[in-house]
């Protein structure tokens, strides 16, 4: 062996694979001579890491913008919603409130500057007797009298015999407004019902007008309770309806009447609709008359 040969023969294979190792961490760039993959080194992987931070805090920054972007739209919404608002309430609404909506302001009895009135007592006590369907011997109660003279110390005790007679003379005042009421309007419904009552063993007919006032409000309102002998039978119902019919003075506003499936309801209709056909015409020859 020459003494001036290369160095790197004079090593064994052991120093070489050192030597080797010693390259390979010098410079952790570079690959295995062998082939071997490229290894990661900690100052890679920290390196890596950075990019991924910044690509979470970029996506965090866009779900705020977003989030941003939503809420003004649904601030702009809002405010263009408001304007359309106000101008539904200033809208003009076509309502029909029930009969009973209709009621007159009444002004207190007793107020700072006014005095007691026994008839206007009267009247409000025999409107709430009619309204709740109170007994007229209501009025002598014990407790009744004491509640009275609690907010009105000025209260006198009244008879039921002195309030059926103020009840009277209620329905023949409400009965005269309705008059009034069935005369302005141009076309009146009816509806019928027959029932028997259970404690009485009496048969009674109730008939209801429905039409639409001079302030387009739907007034549904009670015209008479009929008593019917029985057995009801198509004359009886015909010769209840028209009796109504005259007494409220509306036989020539009559447009539909309704009634339920009973075999002497359908007979009635007919015989009805044959009485109004002799005296005037009825709208769409009649075919709607009975509904």
């Amino acid at each position: 062996m020459d003494d001036g040969g290369s160095t790197t023969n004079l090593l064994s294979p052991n120093k070489r694979m050192r030597v080797e190792t010693r390259v390979r961490i010098d410079n952790p760039l570079s690959q295995s001579v062998h082939g071997m993959d490229h290894t990661t080194t900690p100052n890679e992987e920290t390196t890596s890491q950075i990019p991924n931070e910044n690509e979470s805090v970029r996506e965090k920054n866009n779900e705020a913008d977003e989030d941003e972007v939503r809420l003004t739209r649904k601030r702009k919404k809002h405010q263009n919603c408001i304007p359309h608002k106000q101008s539904l309430k200033n809208q003009q609404i076509l309502n029909f409130p029930p009969s009973g909506c209709d009621v007159d302001y009444v002004p207190p009895l007793i107020g700072p500057d006014t005095k007691y009135d026994e008839n206007k007592m009267r009247e409000a006590i025999a409107n709430w007797i009619l309204s709740t369907e109170q007994l007229f011997a209501t009025v002598e109660d014990v407790m009744f009298v004491k509640m009275m003279k609690t907010t009105t110390p000025l209260f006198e005790k009244v008879s039921r015999v002195t309030i059926t007679s103020d009840c009277f003379k209620v329905y023949e005042h409400e009965k005269k407004r309705l008059k009034a009421l069935t005369k302005v309007a141009t076309k009146i419904s009816l509806t019928t019902d027959c029932w028997k009552s259970s404690h009485q063993k009496i048969e009674y007919m109730v008939i209801t007008a429905h039409f639409v006032d001079r302030n387009w409000r739907l007034q549904k309102r009670v015209l008479s309770c009929v008593h019917v002998p029985p057995p009801c039978t198509a004359v009886d119902i015909v010769d209840g309806i028209y009796k109504c019919l005259q007494e409220w003075e509306i036989t020539d506003k009559i447009f539909t009447i309704s009634v339920d499936n009973a075999a002497y309801n359908d007979k009635a209709l007919r015989r009805l609709k044959e009485t109004f056909l002799r005296v005037r015409k009825l709208s769409c020859g009649g075919r709607l008359f009975h509904i």
